[in-house]
């Protein structure tokens, strides 16, 4: 619970102290965005591949070891950044090519 104020003085004290920790939290929040933005591709990789993985036996096991290396992991995060644009484009498209039909029928 809040502590309670005496004077004026300790008001805007307190009220500088609140500001602080407003922005220091923004700037938390801030951080953690940009690092989700960064690394989203990846997380989405790893949310959705452990099952994957336990599935597949002896190929889990060879795809485990090549994401374990860098290079292929940041090869097939770029491969699959561009696949996920090219699919959004096309959703983008449809939506937009019947969008318009809808709309020119109406």
């Amino acid at each position: 619970m809040a502590k309670q104020v005496d004077e004026l003085q300790q008001l805007d004290r307190e009220i500088r102290r609140l500001q602080q920790k407003a922005r220091s939290l923004e700037r938390q929040i801030d951080d953690r965005l940009d690092y989700f933005q960064d690394n989203y591709r990846s997380l989405a990789i790893k949310s959705f591949l452990p099952a994957f993985l336990a599935k597949a036996g002896l190929t889990g096991t060879v795809i485990e070891l090549f994401l374990d290396n860098e290079k292929i992991r940041n090869s097939m995060n770029q491969i699959l950044g561009k696949l996920f644009d090219k699919i959004s484009h096309g959703i983008e498209f449809l939506t937009n090519t019947f969008g318009k039909k809808k709309n020119q029928a109406v």
